[in-house]
């Protein structure tokens, strides 16, 4: 889950002072999940969206990677791999944050994702505080005692840094992100770089990519498919998606590892599709034993002019060291070109200690323009 710990408001980057009495007019209350987006539920759902998408326009400067509601719902609707609940803060009746408590489904997980997300120009007001607040006490009602909170944080501009203790990474040591999120206990254990690609600039060289890293993956073969995968998949997709938790570098983050079975899978699947997004997916297959090793996804938005996300991509293990992760992502985003040419960039995040793909995604021309924080408390249950 993506979120923030507060960031400067409008008033402050222009020298003003917050309205003191907004406090005063501040109404915090639980969000109901709209079946569908018809109705007054549906209308707050969007509006809460739009909040998500202003937070992150400001950290970023521009609103390019904007969600729309109509592809988040479905997930907020899955309570079966991760139930959420939603808090809303409104002044006069307008929404102008939000909390967000993402619960793993994994049993006796002690993990709680976060977030407390506030308008820019109604900072500085307790809202964000008191929508944390509130957010912290539902995990520990739930047994949750690690609390994570992935904060959006743009590009370092200079100044001091903040390093994580992985030693890779930094972000602004004096954002007003950071001491919200220190302020209130949290420590950074991991920076992962946010990514862009520009798909017009790498389509020269994929071919050539492909085929120069294909021949030195020599016993290896790779497939690909548009939306659900086939049934002969599902198997080999479960192992790779739970190993997709514990073989990711996380830091000091100390991440479940997730349980998948096909069901799940299929889940995901209807989620995204639901959602109007077009999942691409290339496997490398060990043509020894038939096994899928290796996979990598696209998925795009149903406003094909809007930025693709390069989600999860794995090579399992004991099948490194021969290139496959290039050979997946280059073959992907050749099936990108075919499939959606409106498409003209696509996005990605990656922990700053994974040189491996880092490099992968540099050679492809991936080029960095944001941070986000791995950020995490410890609590103890009441």
């Amino acid at each position: 889950m993506r979120g923030s710990l507060g960031c400067p408001s409008a008033a402050e980057k222009k020298g003003e002072r917050v309205d003191e009495r907004v406090h005063e007019r501040v109404v915090i209350e639980e969000g109901r999940i709209p079946a569908t987006l018809d109705g007054p539920d549906g209308a707050s759902f969007r509006e809460m969206v739009d909040v998500r998408n202003a937070v992150e326009a400001a950290a970023f400067g521009t609103d390019e990677y904007a969600s729309t509601a109509e592809e988040i719902l479905p997930g907020w609707l899955n309570s079966t791999d991760g139930p959420r609940r939603l808090l809303l803060a409104r002044v006069d009746g307008r929404i102008v944050g939000r909390g967000v408590l993402d619960l793993p489904a994994e049993p006796g997980s002690p993990t709680a994702f976060v977030s407390a997300e506030v308008l820019p120009d109604f900072r500085d007001a307790g809202i964000g505080t008191a929508l944390l607040t509130r957010i912290e006490e539902w995990a520990t009602e739930a047994d949750r005692t690690i609390l994570k909170a992935f904060v959006t944080h743009g590009p370092f501009r200079g100044g001091r840094a903040l390093r994580p203790p992985t030693g890779f990474g930094r972000i602004d040591s004096d954002a007003p992100e950071v001491s919200f999120a220190q302020g209130r206990g949290y420590r950074l254990e991991q920076v992962e770089r946010m990514s862009r690609l520009d798909v017009a600039d790498t389509l020269p060289v994929l071919a050539s990519v492909s085929a120069e890293v294909g021949a030195r993956a020599t016993g290896y073969t790779t497939l690909t498919v548009s939306g659900a995968l086939p049934d002969e998949w599902l198997a080999d997709m479960v192992v790779l998606q739970q190993r997709m938790s514990t073989d990711a570098p996380a830091g000091g983050l100390d991440v479940d590892e997730e349980v998948w079975d096909t069901d799940r899978v299929r889940r995901m699947e209807s989620d995204r599709a639901a959602g109007g997004q077009l999942a691409l997916t290339t496997v490398a297959r060990h043509d020894a034993s038939g096994r899928l090793v290796a996979f990598t996804e696209l998925l795009v938005p149903t406003d094909r002019g809007r930025p693709v996300l390069q989600d999860s991509t794995l090579v399992l293990s004991e099948h490194r060291g021969h290139r496959l992760g290039m050979l997946v992502k280059a073959t992907n985003l050749l099936a990108l070109r075919d499939a959606s040419p409106a498409s003209t960039t696509v996005t990605t995040y990656n922990a700053e200690e994974n040189r491996p793909m880092l490099s992968v995604n540099e050679a492809l021309g991936f080029r960095p323009i944001g941070a986000e924080g791995g950020w995490r408390k410890d609590v103890s249950l009441p």
